[in-house]
Protein backbone atom coordinates (compact mmCIF):
# COMPACT_ATOMS: atom_id res chain seq x y z
CA UNK A 1 0.00 0.00 0.00
CA UNK A 2 1.02 3.52 -0.62
CA UNK A 3 0.54 4.98 2.72
CA UNK A 4 3.19 2.44 4.23
CA UNK A 5 5.76 3.86 1.97
CA UNK A 6 4.91 7.29 1.85
CA UNK A 7 6.13 8.70 4.97
CA UNK A 8 8.07 12.04 4.87
CA UNK A 9 11.68 12.72 5.40
CA UNK A 10 12.21 8.98 6.14
CA UNK A 11 15.08 7.37 4.34
CA UNK A 12 12.60 5.19 2.22
CA UNK A 13 11.05 8.11 0.40
CA UNK A 14 14.12 9.86 -0.41
CA UNK A 15 15.11 6.54 -1.91
CA UNK A 16 12.36 6.72 -4.14
CA UNK A 17 12.45 10.01 -4.81
CA UNK A 18 16.35 9.93 -5.81
CA UNK A 19 15.27 6.63 -8.20
CA UNK A 20 12.70 8.41 -9.81
CA UNK A 21 14.87 11.71 -10.35
CA UNK A 22 17.51 8.83 -12.28
CA UNK A 23 14.75 7.51 -14.29
CA UNK A 24 13.56 11.24 -15.55
CA UNK A 25 17.30 12.01 -16.06
CA UNK A 26 19.43 8.39 -17.01
CA UNK A 27 16.15 6.50 -18.06
CA UNK A 28 17.90 3.92 -15.85
CA UNK A 29 16.26 1.81 -12.47
CA UNK A 30 19.74 1.16 -11.31
CA UNK A 31 21.88 3.13 -8.76
CA UNK A 32 25.52 2.78 -7.21
CA UNK A 33 25.22 2.46 -3.73
CA UNK A 34 28.50 5.03 -3.73
CA UNK A 35 26.13 7.03 -5.88
CA UNK A 36 22.81 6.75 -3.04
CA UNK A 37 25.62 7.73 -0.42
CA UNK A 38 26.81 10.87 -2.15
CA UNK A 39 22.98 12.14 -2.44
CA UNK A 40 21.14 11.23 0.56
CA UNK A 41 23.67 12.99 2.85
CA UNK A 42 22.62 16.40 1.76
CA UNK A 43 19.48 15.29 3.61
CA UNK A 44 21.03 15.24 6.52
CA UNK A 45 20.35 11.01 7.03
CA UNK A 46 23.62 9.21 8.40
CA UNK A 47 25.05 6.45 6.24
CA UNK A 48 23.77 3.54 8.88
CA UNK A 49 20.36 4.78 8.77
CA UNK A 50 20.65 4.70 4.90
CA UNK A 51 22.40 1.08 4.72
CA UNK A 52 19.51 -0.05 7.51
CA UNK A 53 16.70 1.53 4.83
CA UNK A 54 18.09 -0.28 2.07
CA UNK A 55 18.42 -3.99 3.94
CA UNK A 56 14.72 -3.08 4.20
CA UNK A 57 13.61 -2.34 0.67
CA UNK A 58 15.19 -5.21 -0.55
CA UNK A 59 13.56 -7.36 1.88
CA UNK A 60 10.52 -6.12 0.97
CA UNK A 61 11.02 -6.57 -2.18
CA UNK A 62 11.17 -2.58 -3.59
CA UNK A 63 14.77 -2.94 -4.49
CA UNK A 64 17.34 -5.77 -5.69
CA UNK A 65 20.67 -5.36 -4.80
CA UNK A 66 23.92 -7.34 -6.89
CA UNK A 67 27.67 -6.57 -7.05
CA UNK A 68 29.29 -6.23 -10.18
CA UNK A 69 33.08 -4.97 -10.82
CA UNK A 70 33.21 -4.82 -7.24
CA UNK A 71 30.36 -2.42 -6.68
CA UNK A 72 27.01 -2.83 -5.29
CA UNK A 73 24.11 -1.41 -7.02
CA UNK A 74 20.18 -1.95 -6.38
CA UNK A 75 17.48 -2.13 -8.50
CA UNK A 76 13.80 -0.74 -8.74
CA UNK A 77 11.46 -4.24 -8.74
CA UNK A 78 8.29 -3.67 -10.19
CA UNK A 79 6.83 -3.27 -6.76
CA UNK A 80 9.00 -0.64 -6.45
CA UNK A 81 8.07 1.00 -9.84
CA UNK A 82 4.38 0.82 -8.96
CA UNK A 83 4.68 2.96 -5.87
CA UNK A 84 6.71 5.42 -7.97
CA UNK A 85 3.60 4.98 -10.70
CA UNK A 86 0.67 5.35 -8.28
CA UNK A 87 2.71 8.46 -6.69
CA UNK A 88 2.70 10.16 -10.59
CA UNK A 89 -0.70 8.77 -10.95
CA UNK A 90 -2.20 11.04 -8.32
CA UNK A 91 -0.39 14.14 -9.19
CA UNK A 92 -1.93 13.19 -12.81
CA UNK A 93 -5.39 13.47 -11.80
CA UNK A 94 -4.89 16.63 -10.10
CA UNK A 95 -3.64 18.20 -13.50
CA UNK A 96 -6.91 16.79 -15.04
CA UNK A 97 -9.27 18.19 -12.30
CA UNK A 98 -6.74 21.32 -13.08
CA UNK A 99 -7.58 21.20 -16.49
CA UNK A 100 -11.42 20.82 -16.19
CA UNK A 101 -11.18 24.04 -13.93
CA UNK A 102 -10.48 25.87 -16.91
CA UNK A 103 -13.51 24.33 -18.92
CA UNK A 104 -17.13 25.58 -18.48
CA UNK A 105 -19.01 23.57 -15.77
CA UNK A 106 -22.01 21.39 -17.02
CA UNK A 107 -23.09 21.76 -13.38
CA UNK A 108 -23.61 17.95 -13.29
CA UNK A 109 -22.74 16.61 -9.05
CA UNK A 110 -21.82 13.01 -9.20
CA UNK A 111 -22.66 11.13 -6.10
CA UNK A 112 -21.27 7.90 -5.12
CA UNK A 113 -22.97 5.73 -2.51
CA UNK A 114 -21.35 2.21 -1.50
CA UNK A 115 -23.15 -0.05 0.31
CA UNK A 116 -22.57 -1.78 3.56
CA UNK A 117 -19.07 0.22 3.86
CA UNK A 118 -16.93 -0.26 6.86
CA UNK A 119 -14.73 2.49 6.27
CA UNK A 120 -12.40 1.60 9.61
CA UNK A 121 -11.50 -1.64 8.42
CA UNK A 122 -8.05 -1.58 7.41
CA UNK A 123 -7.98 -3.37 3.78
CA UNK A 124 -10.05 -0.59 2.89
CA UNK A 125 -8.27 2.38 3.85
CA UNK A 126 -6.50 2.26 -0.15
CA UNK A 127 -10.56 2.72 -1.13
CA UNK A 128 -10.66 5.87 1.30
CA UNK A 129 -7.46 7.36 -0.17
CA UNK A 130 -8.27 6.43 -3.99
CA UNK A 131 -11.72 8.56 -3.02
CA UNK A 132 -9.49 11.69 -1.99
CA UNK A 133 -7.19 11.29 -4.81
CA UNK A 134 -10.17 11.47 -7.22
CA UNK A 135 -11.17 14.64 -5.43
CA UNK A 136 -14.38 13.02 -3.88
CA UNK A 137 -15.29 13.81 -0.48
CA UNK A 138 -18.17 12.51 1.77
CA UNK A 139 -20.76 14.13 2.14
CA UNK A 140 -23.39 11.67 4.25
CA UNK A 141 -22.37 8.41 5.63
CA UNK A 142 -20.93 6.33 2.93
CA UNK A 143 -21.84 8.55 0.17
CA UNK A 144 -19.19 10.84 -1.58
CA UNK A 145 -19.99 13.68 -3.75
CA UNK A 146 -17.83 15.16 -6.91
CA UNK A 147 -18.99 17.67 -9.16
CA UNK A 148 -16.28 15.59 -11.95
CA UNK A 149 -17.24 12.67 -13.69
CA UNK A 150 -16.25 9.92 -10.95
CA UNK A 151 -12.82 7.91 -12.53
CA UNK A 152 -13.32 4.65 -13.96
CA UNK A 153 -10.43 3.64 -11.73
CA UNK A 154 -12.64 3.78 -9.00
CA UNK A 155 -15.19 1.77 -10.32
CA UNK A 156 -13.01 -0.96 -11.02
CA UNK A 157 -11.46 -0.91 -7.63
CA UNK A 158 -15.05 -0.86 -5.98
CA UNK A 159 -15.68 -4.29 -8.39
CA UNK A 160 -12.55 -5.48 -7.91
CA UNK A 161 -13.39 -5.74 -3.69
CA UNK A 162 -16.68 -6.81 -4.50
CA UNK A 163 -18.43 -3.68 -3.15
CA UNK A 164 -21.71 -2.64 -4.25
CA UNK A 165 -22.39 0.35 -5.24
CA UNK A 166 -25.14 3.37 -6.63
CA UNK A 167 -24.08 6.02 -8.93
CA UNK A 168 -26.04 9.11 -8.95
CA UNK A 169 -25.48 12.58 -11.41
CA UNK A 170 -27.52 15.31 -11.82
CA UNK A 171 -28.23 18.76 -10.24
CA UNK A 172 -29.78 18.75 -6.36
CA UNK A 173 -31.92 21.11 -4.52
CA UNK A 174 -31.00 21.83 -1.27
CA UNK A 175 -32.71 23.50 2.01
CA UNK A 176 -28.70 23.72 3.24
CA UNK A 177 -26.57 27.24 2.34
CA UNK A 178 -24.72 25.72 -0.88
CA UNK A 179 -21.34 27.83 0.10
CA UNK A 180 -21.02 26.70 3.44
CA UNK A 181 -22.18 22.75 2.52
CA UNK A 182 -19.20 23.29 -0.18
CA UNK A 183 -16.97 24.78 2.33
CA UNK A 184 -17.43 21.95 4.92
CA UNK A 185 -17.99 19.65 3.02
CA UNK A 186 -14.28 19.75 0.63
CA UNK A 187 -12.34 21.69 3.44
CA UNK A 188 -11.67 24.62 1.53
CA UNK A 189 -10.72 26.93 4.86
CA UNK A 190 -8.02 24.12 5.91
CA UNK A 191 -6.98 23.60 2.20
CA UNK A 192 -6.40 27.73 1.15
CA UNK A 193 -4.28 27.22 4.69
CA UNK A 194 -2.17 24.63 3.14
CA UNK A 195 -1.58 26.58 0.03
CA UNK A 196 -0.50 29.87 1.60
CA UNK A 197 1.69 28.21 3.41
CA UNK A 198 3.14 26.50 0.15
CA UNK A 199 3.31 29.88 -1.75
CA UNK A 200 5.42 31.13 0.94
CA UNK A 201 8.13 28.62 1.04
CA UNK A 202 8.39 29.06 -2.61
CA UNK A 203 8.79 32.90 -2.37
CA UNK A 204 11.12 31.69 0.04
CA UNK A 205 13.25 29.57 -2.19
CA UNK A 206 13.58 31.50 -5.53
CA UNK A 207 16.47 33.89 -4.77
CA UNK A 208 18.70 30.47 -3.95
CA UNK A 209 18.42 28.24 -6.91
CA UNK A 210 21.72 29.45 -8.49
CA UNK A 211 23.97 27.36 -6.19
CA UNK A 212 27.71 26.12 -6.86
CA UNK A 213 27.30 22.29 -6.07
CA UNK A 214 23.74 21.34 -7.92
CA UNK A 215 23.19 18.59 -5.18
CA UNK A 216 22.34 20.71 -2.74
CA UNK A 217 19.31 21.95 -4.44
CA UNK A 218 17.85 17.54 -4.45
CA UNK A 219 16.35 18.48 -0.78
CA UNK A 220 14.79 21.36 -1.78
CA UNK A 221 13.37 19.98 -4.91
CA UNK A 222 12.19 17.15 -2.41
CA UNK A 223 10.41 19.03 0.20
CA UNK A 224 8.81 21.46 -2.15
CA UNK A 225 7.69 18.55 -4.06
CA UNK A 226 6.43 16.53 -1.28
CA UNK A 227 4.34 20.21 0.11
CA UNK A 228 2.50 20.06 -3.24
CA UNK A 229 1.91 16.53 -3.55
CA UNK A 230 0.75 16.62 0.15
CA UNK A 231 -1.74 19.55 -1.18
CA UNK A 232 -2.73 18.72 -4.90
CA UNK A 233 -3.55 15.14 -3.99
CA UNK A 234 -6.15 16.31 -1.84
CA UNK A 235 -7.36 19.05 -3.56
CA UNK A 236 -10.73 18.46 -5.40
CA UNK A 237 -10.32 21.43 -7.66
CA UNK A 238 -14.11 22.67 -7.81
CA UNK A 239 -15.21 24.09 -11.03
CA UNK A 240 -14.65 28.18 -11.11
CA UNK A 241 -18.17 28.84 -11.12
CA UNK A 242 -18.36 27.21 -7.68
CA UNK A 243 -14.91 28.58 -6.12
CA UNK A 244 -13.66 31.65 -8.07
CA UNK A 245 -10.42 32.57 -6.92
CA UNK A 246 -8.14 29.84 -5.52
CA UNK A 247 -5.12 29.42 -4.01
CA UNK A 248 -4.49 26.48 -5.98
CA UNK A 249 -4.56 27.32 -9.59
CA UNK A 250 -1.31 30.19 -8.03
CA UNK A 251 0.57 27.43 -6.53
CA UNK A 252 -0.12 24.81 -9.80
CA UNK A 253 1.64 27.70 -12.03
CA UNK A 254 4.53 28.54 -9.67
CA UNK A 255 5.38 24.33 -9.46
CA UNK A 256 5.14 24.48 -13.39
CA UNK A 257 7.92 27.17 -12.86
CA UNK A 258 10.11 26.32 -10.06
CA UNK A 259 10.17 22.75 -10.72
CA UNK A 260 11.89 23.56 -13.99
CA UNK A 261 14.60 25.59 -13.13
CA UNK A 262 15.48 23.29 -10.15
CA UNK A 263 16.05 20.41 -12.70
CA UNK A 264 17.75 22.64 -14.82
CA UNK A 265 20.49 23.10 -12.37
CA UNK A 266 20.30 19.49 -11.14
CA UNK A 267 20.70 18.22 -14.40
CA UNK A 268 24.29 20.02 -14.71
CA UNK A 269 24.83 17.70 -12.06
CA UNK A 270 23.80 14.51 -13.93
CA UNK A 271 25.55 15.75 -16.75
CA UNK A 272 28.78 16.42 -15.16
CA UNK A 273 28.62 13.56 -12.61
CA UNK A 274 26.50 10.63 -13.37
CA UNK A 275 27.46 10.12 -17.72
Amino acid sequence: MKITLRKKDSVTSIVLFLFNIFEEFKKEHSIKLNHLLGLIQYFNKSEVSVRTTLSRMVKSEILLNSRENNETIYLLTNKGMENIRLWNKALNRYFMRMELRQREWDKQWNLLSVINFNKSEYENLIIIEELAECGLREINNNTWITPHKIDEDIIHLLKSQNLSYLNFSGTFNSNLDIDSVINETFGINELRKKYFKFLTKIENNKDGLNVADPASLLPILFEIGWDFYDIATIDPVLPRELLNVWQGDQAANEMKIFRPKILSQISILFNNFYN
